[in-house]
């Protein structure tokens, strides 16, 4: 009832906002949507009964949680984009906010579905949704990114489908395509079929959860698009990539291609993490910067999945955690923009002089950020590392203690620079003084020191959740 209830006020807002020409009716229409979907998630929590399924969807662990992060994130993005596009022409306004609400649903969608192809179409909706924050500012280079973010992604989702019609050979003609009727047919599958079928479903989700191989299209996006928007992207849209592997890496666990499943994971997560940790080092732009740290951590997370046991607890929990921080800095980092009128990292300094609450945020992202204690992320990674003490995988403990020094390196290194490089010229200084972009610094700082808490000390009821969206 609750998710026909976000529907309908989608459509609402959609057609309210479509036939408005004045801001303030505009504003109203998102305020509405970001409320039903606060309140939807309230109810979907305090009155959801365990496995409770309708029609194509089920209400499980995994699409709470992720669901639960990208309407707060969502409404923070709508919140400060408000302040980000202060003047622009209102038709632009209108089609930046379309954008956000059907990215907004389409990823509701991900989490929720049950069924295989339904969540392919959900992922590819949320391309065509991405687009339009991806072309907002609308000049060449925009609309470059336009296509080829619509090009790739298609590409890589047409691969996923192709993953789908060979796991559909698993369950004939009589069978449902959701998940739970696969996973009954799966162990009795032909292992080369599902071989394929897996490494389909990886290469073409991987445009989603940006990471290896297909990482690059997720950067230009995270770049192209306003910094509020990014945000949504780089929390939502990844956790929406992810939940639709995670739930066909399900699929294998019980089978006899688990091992080969995991070594192929455990390949994947450490070039992504490779490539993240190379890539961070040698941009320049902060946009670019954060979105190659989340080449990174999903990397990790990946990494996690592919040794399996307590690991995957670990990963959950670090692409749940990550993903809230990385939105909190992304955030941020649009203030940062606005007061210098640049995103690129040598023409900013001295920010923490000229915001101490924003350079004060930055500083803690940039700790929970490089999984130093008391991070969450720390927690995460720690569960991971004696995975693979206690499983053997030296080489590959080797490689991501290597990677993950030259990732607190870069981090620190840009963020220090951000912070205390002087004789830097400020665009705009009445982001400073304005007391709404207090608010939305505030709002992610709190947000991120409630991460930190959970580094400290995580209580049971967080802890069996995420047990609860293993498999």
């Amino acid at each position: 009832m609750a998710l026909i209830i976000v529907l309908i006020t989608f459509i609402a807002s959609v057609a309210i906002i479509s036939v408005s020409r004045r801001s303030s009716v505009i504003n109203m229409a998102m305020s509405a949507f970001c409320f039903i979907q606060l309140l939807s998630v309230v109810l979907l929590f305090t009155n959801r009964e365990s496995g409770s399924t309708s029609l194509f969807f089920n209400i499980d662990n995994i699409g709470l949680l992720f669901h639960s992060i990208m309407v707060v994130v969502s409404t923070l993005a709508i919140y400060q984009g408000r302040l980000y596009l202060t003047g622009i022409p209102v038709r632009e306004l209108k089609i930046y906010d379309i954008s956000i609400l059907c990215l907004c649903i389409s990823l509701m969608g991900v989490y929720y579905s049950d069924n295989i192809v339904i969540t392919w179409v959900f992922l590819e909706a949320t391309t065509l949704a991405s687009a339009g924050l991806v072309y907002h500012h609308r000049n060449i280079k925009n609309l470059e990114a336009t296509w080829k973010y619509i090009f790739v992604s298609s590409v890589g989702l047409t691969v996923a489908y192709l993953g789908i019609l060979l796991l559909s050979t698993t369950v004939g003609n009589d069978g449902s395509l959701t998940y739970s009727d696969i996973k009954n047919v799966f162990v009795d599958a032909d292992p080369l079929y599902m071989k394929l079928a897996f490494l389909f479903t990886l290469i073409g989700y991987s445009t989603k959860m940006e990471i290896f191989p297909f990482f690059a299209i997720g950067v230009d996006a995270n770049y192209s698009a306003p910094s509020p928007a990014s945000s949504l992207i780089s929390s939502g849209l990844v956790n929406g990539g992810f939940v639709a592997f995670y739930r066909i890496y399900a699929l294998t666990v019980d089978s006899e291609i688990y091992v080969w499943v995991k070594n192929v994971l455990l390949i994947t997560g450490l070039a992504s993490i490779v490539v993240g940790a190379l890539y961070l080092r040698h941009t320049n732009n902060i946009k670019r910067f954060l979105s190659y740290s989340t080449v990174e951590n999903v990397g990790i997370v990946i990494l996690g999945l592919g040794l399996g046991g307590m690991a995957v607890f670990g990963a959950l929990l670090h692409i749940a955690v990550h993903s809230i921080i990385k939105s909190s800095m992304f955030l941020q980092i649009s203030k940062v923009g606005k007061l210098f009128n640049t995103y690129r990292i040598n023409r900013i300094g001295d920010y923490l002089r000229v915001d101490q609450t924003g350079g004060l945020l930055l500083v803690i992202g940039m700790i929970s950020l490089t999984a130093l204690p008391p991070s969450a992320l720390f927690v995460s990674e720690l569960i991971i590392i004696k995975e693979m003490i206690s499983g053997g995988h030296w080489l590959v403990l080797f490689v991501f203690i290597v990677c993950s020094c030259y990732v607190i390196y870069s981090i620190v290194r840009r963020i220090l620079y951000i912070q205390y490089k002087k004789d830097r010229k400020i665009s705009d200084s009445s982001v400073i003084a304005d007391p709404k972009w207090k608010v939305s610094t505030w709002v992610a700082l709190v947000i991120v020191l409630l991460t930190m808490l959970l580094g400290v000390s995580m209580p049971a009821v967080v802890i069996n959740f995420i047990k609860g969206m293993m498999y």
